[in-house]
């Protein structure tokens, strides 16, 4: 480059740097196999969990509706009419 030469335009700005970074691919660390599987397990028991928090709830509402019926069922009055003869 020359000294007349500049990176500047016209209207003063400079454009950035264009850096390459090199990343590597796959780091295969024991640290990071174990907090994979640690982070797996603590997926299947969270799942578990709202599985058996479901059923819980599925089936109280199952109750509270037999129970509804039961009540709604007992609830007519039995009435016997005598005629006198």
């Amino acid at each position: 480059m020359s000294p007349y030469e500049s990176n500047e335009t016209m209207t003063g700005f400079q454009p950035p740097e264009t850096r390459i970074q090199r990343v590597k691919a796959v780091s295969l660390k024991p640290g990071g196999i174990r907090r994979n599987s640690t982070i797996a397990l603590a997926a299947v028991v969270c799942a578990g969990f709202a599985i058996l928090l479901y059923s819980g709830i599925r089936s109280r509402m199952e109750a509270e509706k037999r129970l509804e019926e039961n009540v709604k069922s007992s609830a007519i009055p039995v009435v016997t009419v005598i005629h006198p003869i």
